[in-house]
């Protein structure tokens, strides 16, 4: 008997030091941790950071568009061949263009064709035929100006609004998605509380049935005492299994928010960081309009629309474009040169000339079948119900923040009526354990009271879960960076 007992006893430590080993492996996830593995391997966070890095990548692209290039272009070789003479015939080409504020540009351009000519029985023979030409293309007649200045810096300024566009995109799907992450992890902690809490109940109400057996068969009470009481526990067991599914899909649930597979490997801390609880709703309504995503969104929005108004007449404007080219040439009666050195001073001899040409050339665009004037119309009729948007997202944002508020305060409320019934509880605690010690009750009714308590204080903890969400949702209307805000609680 001894030996049984000891090697029983034997188990239990080994299983037990077992259980400590794996308890002591786990990783603790507290609220700031959540937050940073969250923004480091959630799927949907990483896919918004890559968008603003397009976003950038597009908005560099735009500016590279008015720096200024170098083309090499027009080379070529060509070859041709007569009774008695070979012509090596080489075309080379540079081309070095800006573009100008006026939405115009501006291009200056090198062109030679060099020839080299070989005769039978005779020396080689040179020549060249540079060109230098400076052109200037400008476009005219764009929104009732001979030249508008607005429309280059319309691009620009379209391109740094896509940009903020995809960055308040970013930052509001961080919210979203930390949010979300919180409501998860904080869903997964009351549930597994609440299933402690129910797997408890059920243990008493199995002691109770125990009780009412023996009290029937000592005929003290019916059986009926006993059916209701199997009955009520067997109500208890499914609203259990129920809840531990649906545990099952919240734990589901926030592993993917944390990149993993399952919280096998975590240890969920459910301290909840100090919040301020008086909150300056005057600066938090002037953010609303000014940092709410939505709004700044629609903001965005109309202003690109108003630029496009601008941007978009330019496909109908006048061109206006001058050349002005000088090609120096031999003197008269002198095509090539005998060496490849002349070929090049030939072009500085007294008896040397060149041709300077100038020429302009206008193109206006007659008829286009009205669409210059209907696209007006349309980008005037998209900014109008686009600023339509604007101030109706301005209320709904205003609105929000309203009833925000009013559930912050409510839960407020409930966390200080919720701490008034556990002080209630812990001093109805105390009464019972005094009536134990005098023989008064059993200690079922104590186990009871302090079930009580504990299902009181999940509910506290819930509470003050819930009012730190509300309070965060009131940071993110107002547009706030609730990853800083919640790493700055844990500084």
């Amino acid at each position: 008997m001894g030996l049984r007992y000891g090697i029983f006893l034997l188990i239990v430590y080994v299983i037990s030091v077992q259980s400590a080993f794996a308890q002591a492996e786990k990783t603790d996830l507290t609220i700031g941790k959540l937050i940073e593995r969250v923004i480091r391997y959630n799927s949907d966070i990483s896919i918004s950071i890559d968008n603003l890095k397009i976003a950038n990548l597009k908005y560099r692209e735009t500016l590279a568009d008015n720096a200024p290039t170098l083309t090499l272009d027009e080379t070529g070789y060509e070859v041709s061949k007569s009774i008695d003479a070979l012509t090596n015939k080489f075309e080379f080409g540079l081309e070095y263009s800006q573009n100008l504020p006026t939405s115009g540009s501006l291009g200056l351009g090198l062109e030679n064709d060099f020839t080299l000519r070989l005769v039978d029985g005779q020396d080689p023979s040179f020549r060249q035929h540079p060109s230098i030409s400076l052109r200037w293309r400008q476009p005219v007649f764009v929104n009732g100006k001979f030249i508008d200045m607005d429309v280059f810096a319309a691009e620009k300024q379209k391109a740094e609004l896509d940009r903020k566009k995809t960055q308040e995109t970013t930052e509001e799907t961080t919210n979203s998605v930390i949010q979300n992450a919180l409501f998860s992890f904080f869903d997964v902690i009351d549930k597994r509380n609440d299933a402690t809490y129910r797997s408890d109940r059920l243990e008493w109400h199995g002691q109770d049935l125990r009780n009412l057996e023996k009290r029937r068969d000592l005929k003290l009470i019916t059986a009926t005492k006993v059916w209701e009481k199997k009955l009520e526990i067997g109500d208890l067991e499914e609203e259990l299994y129920t809840l531990r599914l649906e545990l099952q899909e919240s734990e589901k649930n926030l592993a993917h928010h944390l990149g993993l597979v399952d919280l096998s490997g975590l240890r969920l801390n459910s301290e909840l960081p100090i919040i301020e609880s008086q909150i300056l709703l005057s600066d938090l309504s002037k953010k609303v309009l000014d940092r709410n995503p939505s709004v700044v969104k629609e903001e965005i929005a109309l202003k690109t629309a108003g630029l496009d108004i601008i941007i978009d007449d330019l496909d109908y404007a006048s061109t206006l474009e001058a050349e002005l080219s000088f090609t120096p040439r031999y003197a008269s009666g002198i095509t090539y040169a005998p060496t490849f050195q002349k070929s090049f001073s030939q072009f500085v001899e007294s008896d040397a000339d060149f041709d300077l040409t100038l020429s302009l050339l206008l193109t206006i665009p007659l008829i286009d079948g009205g669409k210059r004037s209907l696209e007006r119309e349309r980008n005037q009729l998209s900014e109008r119900i686009t600023y339509q948007k604007l101030q109706s997202h301005q209320q709904l944002a205003l609105q929000d923040l309203e009833l925000t508020i009013q559930k912050r305060d409510n839960l407020l409320e409930k966390v200080n009526l919720l701490l008034d019934h556990v002080q209630l509880n812990k001093k109805q605690l105390e009464i019972q354990e005094k009536l134990f010690e005098l023989k008064q009750i059993i200690a079922q009714d104590v186990e009871s009271v302090k079930l009580d308590l504990a299902n009181r204080e999940n509910k506290l903890w819930r509470a003050n879960a819930d009012l730190l969400v509300a309070t965060l949702d009131l940071y993110s209307i107002a547009g706030e960076n609730l990853s800083q805000f919640l790493k700055s609680l844990y500084k």
